[in-house]
């Protein structure tokens, strides 16, 4: 699963296919933050690639960020929790500003023996394909998977790795949505 390529270093040539939406054009992020902890920069807008079945688990964004996603290709399931119930879904790996690294609860796959807490915790749900656009606020708990027999292509925001240059070619046709 490829998550938090950076378009603007990695694949430059496809930002004049990349709108982002004007909801989202402000945001301090687009600009680049400094890495917690180092002094290398995330620039977004960024790009997450996966085969059906790879996802993210439950977790929030670092720097108490909100987040969005433009879904291109494919489906991805989605399951956010409120900050409010971040406790009950047993949080680990503190992180910064009050936010945690990941969760030991699953919701794709709910052991309630072992985690009863996370049953009182409210779960909000959604599938985003093509041509659409989540936005989850910040500090919300979030796990993605991709839907079965689907492949997905999502703009969003982070990354480091080299994609060569058919794959960016194939960003920039995607992303003219």
């Amino acid at each position: 699963y490829l998550w938090d390529l950076s378009l603007h270093d990695e694949c430059p040539q496809v930002l004049p296919d990349i709108r982002v939406p004007k909801y989202f054009a402000d945001d301090l992020l687009t600009l680049g933050v400094p890495i917690i902890g180092g002094d290398s920069m995330i620039v977004w807008p960024t790009m997450m690639l996966g085969g059906a079945g790879t996802g993210s688990a439950c977790h929030q964004d670092r720097k108490a960020t909100p987040f969005w996603l433009a879904m291109l290709v494919g489906k991805k399931r989605v399951v956010m929790y409120s900050h409010e119930d971040a406790h009950l879904l047993y949080p680990f790996g503190m992180q910064d500003q009050g936010s945690f690294t990941t969760f030991r609860f699953d919701p794709f796959e709910p052991d309630y023996e072992r985690y009863p807490n996370a049953k009182a915790a409210t779960r909000y749900e959604a599938t985003v394909e093509p041509g659409e656009i989540l936005w989850i606020p910040p500090l919300w708990v979030h796990c993605l998977v991709n839907v079965p027999e689907e492949e997905e292509l999502a703009v969003e925001r982070r990354g480091q790795v080299r994609l060569d240059s058919t794959a960016c070619r194939a960003v920039s046709y995607l992303g003219r949505f």
